[in-house]
């Protein structure tokens, strides 16, 4: 998982999920986009768009979203 935040705040922040829950749906996700191609295009729409408000909120051209 590409992410600083770890899996408990994370958790926390969906409603006080614990950390397993967190990374079960990471990895379901995970696993869905390299076998459901629209999985993956919707998973890749998503990017775009936070990539794109990152940016123009931060006047910033350089945000990957495969770091996400």
């Amino acid at each position: 998982m590409r992410t600083e935040t770890r899996t408990v705040q994370i958790g926390e922040y969906l409603g006080n999920r614990a950390h397993t829950t967190v990374l079960h749906g990471y990895n379901k996700i995970r696993s869905l986009i390299e076998t459901d191609q629209d999985v993956g295009m919707e998973v890749g729409a998503i990017k775009r768009k936070i990539e794109a408000l990152f940016n123009s909120r931060n006047n910033l051209t350089c945000f990957d979203s495969r770091e996400i």
